[in-house]
């Protein structure tokens, strides 16, 4: 298993800031091939104080 990058590190952190399980957010922060995705996911994370419920788009 590779090591984590400093923003896969970032991103891990702030998730567990906002609420999210442990286990949920190692397993997502692994699974990101590079440091863009991860940063993505933090400026996706950074726009809500909390998540909009999932499924129905309309």
């Amino acid at each position: 298993m590779k090591a984590k990058s400093e923003v896969s590190k970032e991103l891990y952190q702030m998730m567990l800031d906002r609420g999210y399980q442990e286990r949920f957010c190692d397993l997502v922060t692994q699974n990101l091939n590079t440091d863009f995705t991860a940063q993505r996911m933090i400026y996706y994370l950074s726009h809500y104080s909390t998540l909009p419920e999932g499924g129905d788009r309309g």
